[in-house]
């Protein structure tokens, strides 16, 4: 949704977004672009491997006295195997609170956009209202004149599209933002800013900083990183171009290597 001030001053794409397969599509030319996500999601996440093992760790720290109790082999094998999951299910769990508390936020923004609308309901899930209250009190504090919630951008140019979570102007800055409900704020938010930055720069609005919103799912207060420095900005955009063509070499190898292995076991 986006505020009707700004119909004119930001023009639409020619780009679908299919929910089901997750992929944007121009209907034009048939041709699909690259997510931005998929684009500054490429980027190395070395925390990954030390949190599988803490969490596998965590799962069998306190069975010593239920394996020693165990008389089959297979049942000590499936208790492995539920902690070696451990860390997915609890990526899962997570997933899904922030998704429902995203909802409510795009709810909430459309409301402050159009100046009206029903009460929303809050989810069941304590972490997603934790995260929830912790977005009303930001909301609360700064203030923002909501502009755009949800709104599909995209570069022909580039081949590349998204949804950005919000457009705001605070103080009286344009503002891009971006929610999140994790643990903590990664490198690749400032890369999806930046991603985003660039399409609405080629659909003819120009935002002059980048909050990143973490809402907490603990109870804790929200926590903004703000990049309001136009070198780091330009420096953030070149390296999200950077990372789009690096994207593409990972596309290329994945399926020359996927090719080569077809032929040699022919």
């Amino acid at each position: 949704m986006i505020k009707k001030s700004l119909e004119k001053i930001i023009k639409p794409v020619n780009i679908e977004f299919d929910e089901v397969n997750h992929t944007y599509i121009n209907p034009h030319s048939n041709e699909m672009y690259t997510g931005c996500t998929t684009i500054s999601g490429a980027w190395k996440k070395d925390f990954l491997a030390p949190w599988y093992a803490k969490e596998m760790y965590l799962a069998l720290e306190d069975k010593f006295e239920f394996i020693k109790k165990l008389k089959e082999e297979k049942k000590y094998t499936e208790l492995l195997m539920e902690a070696k999951f451990s860390a997915p299910k609890k990526g899962k769990k997570a997933m899904e609170d922030g998704k429902l508390a995203h909802e409510y936020f795009q709810k909430f923004v459309e409301i402050k956009i159009i100046g009206k609308g029903n009460k929303i309901i809050l989810p069941q899930s304590p972490e997603a209202c934790k995260a929830i209250v912790a977005f009303i009190k930001w909301q609360q504090e700064r203030n923002p004149e909501w502009l755009a919630s949800e709104l599909l951008v995209a570069s022909d140019e580039h081949r590349i599209a998204g949804t950005l979570d919000g457009l705001a102007n605070i103080d009286g800055i344009p503002t891009l933002i971006d929610f999140k409900t994790s643990s903590q704020i990664g490198s690749d938010a400032l890369l999806q800013c930046a991603g985003y930055d660039i399409m609405l720069s080629s659909m003819g609005f120009q935002v002059r900083q980048y909050l990143v919103l973490r809402t907490p799912k603990d109870g804790k207060p929200a926590e903004e990183v703000v990049i309001d420095n136009l070198q780091e900005i330009k420096f953030l955009k070149e390296t999200f171009m950077h990372q789009r063509e690096a994207h593409k070499f990972y596309v290329y190898t994945e399926n020359k290597l996927k090719e080569r292995l077809k032929i040699k076991s022919r």
